[in-house]
């Protein structure tokens, strides 16, 4: 919870990358928040979650590496 609370006060851009959880829907309640189903662990189904505060998604989805 302790780095929740650092994350609640930073001014720039902030993503949380983690697996669905409830405690992080709560700690997090308010950011954006984006859904994937993705395989994990001997390839059992689970859903990983971005939370993310003070992101521009169109340029967080349009970056291109190199």
């Amino acid at each position: 919870v302790h780095l929740a609370e650092v994350l609640a006060n930073l001014k720039g851009s902030v993503i949380v990358s983690g697996y669905h959880s409830e405690l992080y829907d709560d700690i997090y309640a308010g950011w954006q928040r984006i859904e994937r189903r993705a395989l994990a662990d001997g390839a059992s189904e689970r859903i990983e979650v971005l939370w993310m505060r003070n992101v521009d998604q169109d340029l967080f989805f349009s970056y291109s590496p190199l």
